[in-house]
């Protein structure tokens, strides 16, 4: 498996188990690629994102109600450029903002 297959594996690995903070993600693909720059990191970071939201329903979470928002991988593609600009080295705890997936339930929303 390439570096960069294993890092969006255990990122889906880390959102799958509860709704995950982006820095998390970062984490991940900071142990797979040691080596890459933080320009590199945050393409691979929008990247993995993408994967995620396309073939398992990878949101972005309100942070106070815990629901989906309603964006596109373009946007959240932007709110990631935001989060890298925002700060000097990679993002860490309280950088960025939460992704999880969605479960639907017959009462309203839940989370894996």
């Amino acid at each position: 498996m390439s570096p960069f297959e294993q890092a969006k594996s255990n990122a889906l690995k880390i959102i799958e188990d509860d709704y995950t903070e982006l820095w998390f993600i970062v984490c991940e693909i900071r142990k797979e690629l040691p080596d890459a720059c933080r320009d590199q990191i945050r393409e691979v970071t929008k990247r993995i994102v993408e994967e995620l939201m396309a073939a398992h329903g990878v949101k972005v979470l309100d942070v106070e109600t815990e629901l989906p928002l309603p964006l596109d991988s373009q946007q959240v593609n932007q709110m990631i450029d935001e989060v890298f600009s925002k700060i000097k080295g990679l993002p860490t705890i309280g950088d960025g903002f939460w992704l999880g997936i969605p479960l639907p339930r017959s009462s309203g929303t839940a989370y894996r």
